[in-house]
């Protein structure tokens, strides 16, 4: 990788004229990030997943010369209720995905790479591919799910220490208002933390009860860029490995 490649702007495809856009999508790879509308605390913004996944994604394409998508901000976030939360259902959202893949391989891409920063959205992203395969046109491009989390040594939270500091990077947060929120003990069992996840993915609130899982206090910008280049980085060496493969190959989906 080249010095400083994460720095380099990558606006989307969007922001070019249709002949442009036509020949940077043809034969190309389109990364397209997938977030949230929701709460995420006092200290951040309720369109935190959205832009954490479009800084990933603009960092993966800054690294791939992958095209970069607009992201689709709204995602299945019900459990975040009765905090803000403006969600999709997670047939409408995979139906979707599956219909800007139909578009792009009507453009001639050849894969499309989501990279999903809601929890919620996994469960649904996951099954993207049955819906992709049944599709005339999506299923003639080849499709790789992406939760980012996945990608980074640190320890997955929702607008905690690893989040938060995801966010700082991203020159979004508000640290005076920064809280501990609920964290799990050290002596918790793993057939605990399944239980409470469950739990959580049912009704968010009633395990973290003000809108924080982890603590924000102690997170850094420093910390978040460090996140943010080994995320990117691991990301598009896996996108590399899946979409190298030829065209005419049946698309597949792969789960993280």
């Amino acid at each position: 990788m080249a010095k400083g490649s994460h720095k380099k702007t990558v606006p989307p495809v969007t922001s070019q004229s249709d002949a442009n856009a036509r020949k940077i999508l043809r034969g190309s790879v389109a990364v397209l990030p997938v977030g949230s509308i929701e709460q995420h605390g006092d200290h951040l913004p309720v369109s935190t997943d959205s832009d954490i996944a479009t800084t990933v994604s603009a960092r993966v394409c800054a690294v791939t010369g992958y095209a970069m998508l607009p992201p689709v901000s709204y995602g299945a976030s019900f459990e975040h209720a009765p905090r803000l939360n403006m969600s999709i259902r997670g047939h409408v959202l995979r139906s979707l995905v599956a219909d800007i893949a139909a578009s792009l391989a009507d453009a001639g891409s050849r894969g499309l790479v989501v990279i999903n920063g809601h929890y919620g959205n996994q469960r649904h992203l996951a099954r993207l591919g049955k819906k992709i395969r049944g599709h005339a046109t999506a299923r003639t491009i080849r499709c790789v799910v992406v939760p980012y989390w996945d990608f980074m040594s640190a320890k997955f939270d929702h607008a905690g220490h690893t989040e938060t500091s995801l966010m700082l990077a991203c020159g979004q947060a508000d640290m005076r208002k920064a809280k501990r929120g609920f964290v799990e003990p050290d002596s918790i069992t793993p057939s605990q933390h399944r239980a409470l996840s469950r739990r959580a993915s049912a009704s968010f609130m009633s395990v973290a009860s003000n809108g924080i899982w982890g603590d924000p206090r102690s997170a850094t910008r420093a910390g978040g860029l460090l996140l943010l280049d080994e995320i990117a980085d691991k990301i598009a060496r896996m996108c590399r490995n899946e979409l190298r493969t030829q065209r005419s190959k049946r698309p597949r989906r792969v789960q993280i």
